[in-house]
């Protein structure tokens, strides 16, 4: 077994001179610095600017071959080598991926994958394959990608989040001061020591973590099979079981997108299988649209509560914790917005409209203070005397 990272560096520098031409596609979801600022990363004068690992997220751990060196951020044409190199001689029937950006990711991947040797080729038509995003990070995709991406609704998952690969970096991130003046081998040296002590560290602690957690899960199973049975006896009977079917052939087939998710909108779903759909977006449909600025709405109400538990004499800590708090949802509300000309044009007018009169250099609207005018404010507004 290869150390931790590839002793064999050729075949994947190889690789990265050969498709390092290749452009980063965008993300069509919600905007994911990851995926659309990895090439405007600077690296002038640098052999690597980080480095990106595979981990088991399940047990925490660093897999073989899983780590390599970055040369412009986290690109696909990277992650890719690195994640086929892992897989490379297991024996794998289920193989489940999650990753904060597997919604585009995951898209080209099999036809990428026969870019590269035939020696990392999976035959994923044999194995039972389905893509994750990690728990923490869902609430920040669009609605498509929570139904369709989510740990919760799927079968032999346990409370897996998928989050164990970032947990990691705390332990790992202060060997950058010393690793980023060495020498390529030193680095390798460096990195395998402190990942294998890691993993050790892991070994060791398993046997008090997973006691821990069957202790855990023998009270919380009681609570959560209690509350099921009696959901389950408030319905008809007729009705749970044909949820089963539904959800039953889509736990089968996950990546099939002939099968409908039983856990999206049925209205929509009726509305394609007629033809009578009325979607503007090829991902974004009209149910869709309007949860997300709702979801936009409570994060604008917790943002000013959290605004207003500072007080008057806010720390520069927290100061700068308000400042990505707006930041980030800034950005959900400009994608947000960008989806909202498709399904409210009139919304443009309505904002030079209302906004012209008093529009002045110095006025600075906060994320938070943003009119996002969903149709349940354009119908009040319409409804409005005009003054």
């Amino acid at each position: 077994m290869d150390g931790l990272i590839s002793l064999r560096r050729q075949p994947y520098k190889m690789y990265l001179q050969t498709h390092s031409g290749n452009p980063q596609q965008k993300s069509i979801c919600l905007s994911h610095n990851a995926v659309n600022m990895a090439d405007t990363k600077v690296s002038h004068g640098l052999a690597a600017t980080g480095v990106g690992t595979i981990d088991c997220a399940r047990h925490n751990m660093k897999l073989p071959n899983g780590v390599g060196d970055l040369q412009k951020g986290k690109r696909y044409t990277n992650m890719d080598f690195l994640f086929f190199s892992t897989l490379h001689g297991r024996c794998i029937d289920i193989l489940n991926i999650s990753y904060d950006i597997t919604c585009q990711w995951h898209k080209n991947l099999w036809q990428k994958m026969l870019t590269m040797p035939l020696n990392l080729h999976l035959n994923h038509l044999e194995t039972f394959v389905r893509f994750f995003i990690p728990k923490f990070r869902l609430p920040t995709h669009i609605l498509t990608c929570q139904t369709d991406f989510s740990f919760n609704f799927s079968k032999n998952i346990g409370h897996t989040n998928g989050e164990a690969p970032k947990h990691g970096w705390s332990n790992i991130n202060p060997v950058a001061s010393s690793t980023k003046e060495m020498g390529p081998g030193s680095q390798r040296d460096t990195l395998n020591d402190h990942f294998g002590d890691w993993n050790w560290k892991k070994v060791v602690g398993l046997g008090a973590t997973l006691l821990h957690k069957m202790i855990e899960a023998k009270g919380e199973q009681k609570v959560n099979q209690t509350a099921f049975q009696e959901l389950s006896e408030a319905l008809a009977p007729e009705t749970t079981e044909a949820w089963k079917v539904e959800i039953k052939s889509w736990e089968e087939n996950p990546n099939d997108p002939l099968v409908a998710n039983p856990f999206e909108a049925k209205l929509e779903v009726s509305e394609l299988q007629q033809g009578t759909d009325v979607s503007m977006h090829a991902d974004v449909s009209p149910s869709i649209f309007i949860a997300s600025g709702i979801d936009l709405e409570n994060e604008q109400q917790c943002l000013k509560v959290d605004i207003g538990k500072q007080g008057l004499h806010a720390t520069d800590t927290q100061m700068a914790a308000i400042q990505r708090l707006q930041n980030s949802l800034q950005r959900k509300i400009d994608a947000w917005k960008r989806i909202q000309t498709l399904y409210n044009p009139e919304v443009q007018l309505l904002e030079s409209t209302v906004d012209s009169p008093l529009c002045h250099t110095s006025d600075i609207i906060t994320p938070e203070d943003t009119n996002l005018w969903l149709p349940s404010a354009l119908c009040s507004k319409s409804m409005a005397p005009n003054g």
